[in-house]
């Protein structure tokens, strides 16, 4: 209960600090921002005007004031936050400095968790605002007086104000604004544990948000929607949007923006049970965030790292009874070992040849259970790696096109198209190239080989590529063969090796890059040899030396985390075939795929 109180205060806190930001078009709405970049935490519309040396030392003091609340030293923020309201309230007449330091006083009050206190200062603080007929500060105002409200339990009292804020916000036509005050409303459901009813305000806070630019709002929605979510215990789409949250957040680059998300993603991780991503967020997140009781931080993390340690002690606790069931079986065959003994030189003999048998089927089948637990952690790996990033993606991209579905800009809804085919793309060929080398590696393979036709094989890759090399600003080139040549091969394999070959060249290729693929016969060794080559950055030799060497996990560093190369040796291979790659750093990389010759 203590964490939740704790939690829930320093959300309250964080939105209050949100809401001071809409008081001019560029607000920004970040729930936990760092310390202020000079002016941008207070609108220029006003900071421009109050150029007076009473105006700058007024601002100057709110600035290290909003400091002093982001790192929860609230005396300090206090006795900055009353000089600020002395300094403005002599110069005899209202004033938005007067406003914004009203608004510092009452963020200290909620920040102590005094509410009570705090809420006769925003009604004050709204008060001005309405004298000034600045309907920016207004809706401002509205907003302080809702999420205190909230705080000390009024919660139908809140939902009045918070209507106010939202319909304020509509006749200006701040579309930031609006959003702002949906996700207060969602939150106010949610104290309430109202979570269907918070869910469709989140909803429509990111509807709002995705009509226009700033995507500091979309990045806020996508936030409110994952805790509604979680709440209702849908861990997948809470974690979806969290993420693409995230996304938002690095792409912006902004350090607001993404302390934001931080904050949330712990939470969100743990009610989806993924306890390891939850304890990584939680540990970054208490870097962070200083505004959180380092005691509570450091009890979630105990509480976390706990449940981690005792998973890991089950799966200890279930290695250590496998291994003493061996033991056991060990201990037996060896007393029957020392019985045969007894029986005389010809049964020991026998006992000896029957124990080297059994001993060899036993390490034919601990070297099986090796290979079959390498296949399987191989597996996790791309499937947790490979393909959550593009199926991860689509809510995000799905929203994005439901709202340029209705605006005028096409080359927007197109280029989100192409990223959604390209994504759609992408997964078909991870599953393809997954299927077939978990095949692979349990002998479900099965080659028929006929003869084939390299220049069909060629354009037949060509015309699967060629349009993605366009887009990209790239180049593919095809170096036909003269003449008929013809190769020994399985169809489905070779097409398999060359297009995860292709690919991988056109992946790492940078724009304005070159990519030729082609086919010569080898009349001394009557062989065909197929090739890519591609004038990319290439391998490095250490690179090199871990693809041919025997070691799978290494075999999957080079050029990534995928399983292109290592499928591409593996079909090769199964066809009596072989793989060079012929690469310098810098020099781009020469695959050649070597078959029999027809």
């Amino acid at each position: 209960m203590k964490r939740e109180a704790v939690a829930l205060m320093v959300v309250r806190i964080l939105f209050l600090l949100l809401i001071g930001l809409l008081a001019g078009a560029g607000a920004r709405a970040a729930d936990v921002p760092p310390p202020p970049k000079d002016t941008a935490v207070f609108p220029r519309e006003y900071t421009a005007r109050d150029t007076t040396a009473a105006g700058r030392a007024i601002w100057s003091l709110l600035r290290r004031a909003d400091r002093a609340i982001t790192r929860s030293d609230y005396p300090e923020a206090t006795a900055l936050g009353q000089r600020a309201l002395l300094l403005a309230r002599r110069r005899g007449s209202p004033s938005a400095a007067e406003v914004y330091a009203l608004r510092s006083l009452a963020l200290v009050a909620g920040g102590r968790s005094q509410a009570g206190h705090g809420l006769p200062i925003a009604r004050e603080m709204l008060a001005v605002a309405e004298a000034l007929h600045d309907d920016r500060l207004t809706v401002m105002g509205y907003d302080y007086v809702g999420n205190l409200l909230v705080e000390v339990g009024q919660f139908d009292e809140a939902e009045r104000w918070l209507q106010k804020s939202r319909a304020g916000a509509r006749r200006q036509g701040s579309a930031g604004a609006e959003s702002v005050a949906l996700v207060n409303l969602a939150f106010n459901q949610y104290y309430q544990k109202k979570y269907p009813q918070a869910l469709t305000y989140a909803e429509e806070a990111l509807r709002v948000a995705l009509t226009q630019a700033d995507s500091t709002y979309i990045i806020n929605g996508y936030n409110a929607r994952a805790t509604m979510r979680s709440a209702l215990h849908d861990g997948y789409g809470a974690v979806a949007d969290a993420e693409t949250a995230l996304r938002l957040a690095v792409a912006k680059g902004d350090a607001e923006d993404l302390l934001f998300v931080r904050n949330a993603l712990p939470d969100v991780y743990e009610q989806a049970g993924r306890l390891r991503d939850a304890l990584e967020a939680e540990r970054y997140r208490a870097d962070l965030v200083d505004s959180l009781d380092s005691r509570e931080v450091d009890r979630r993390l105990a509480d976390l790292t706990a449940q981690y340690r005792l998973e890991a002690r089950t799966d200890s606790i279930r290695r250590l009874s496998q291994e003493t069931r061996i033991a056991q079986l060990e201990v037996a065959r060896a007393q029957t070992r020392t019985w045969l003994l007894f029986g005389g030189l010809v049964v020991v003999m026998i006992g000896g040849g029957v124990f080297w048998l059994q001993l060899r089927r036993l390490r034919r089948t601990q070297a099986a259970l090796a290979a079959a637990t390498r296949t399987k952690d191989r597996l996790y790996s791309v499937v947790a790696h490979d393909l959550r990033s593009p199926i991860a993606s689509f809510p995000g991209l799905l929203d994005l096109l439901r709202t340029y579905r209705h605006q005028a800009d096409s080359d927007d809804f197109d280029g989100l198209l192409t990223e959604m085919r390209d994504a759609s793309q992408q997964v078909a060929r991870l599953l393809d190239n997954l299927l077939q080398w978990a095949a692979g590696q349990h002998g479900e393979l099965t080659m028929r080989p006929e003869p084939l036709d390299a220049a069909e094989l060629l354009r037949e890759v060509a015309a699967l590529y060629l349009p993605t090399a366009q887009a990209a600003g790239k180049k593919l080139l095809l170096h036909l063969p003269d003449g008929q040549l013809r190769l020994l091969a399985d169809r489905q394999m070779t097409r398999a090796v060359l297009r995860n070959l292709s690919d991988n060249a056109l992946k790492y290729l940078p724009a304005g890059g070159v990519v030729r693929i082609g086919a010569e016969a080898d009349a001394a060794t009557n062989t065909v040899r197929l090739f890519v080559h591609d004038n990319g950055p290439g391998l490095t030799g250490a690179q090199l030396a871990r693809f041919t060497g025997q070691n799978p996990a290494a075999q999957a560093e080079v050029r990534g985390t995928g399983l292109g190369l290592p499928l591409c040796r593996l079909l090769t291979e199964r066809q009596g075939g072989r793989l060079l790659l012929e690469s310098e750093s810098g020099q781009g990389l020469r695959a050649v795929v070597v078959l029999p010759a027809a």
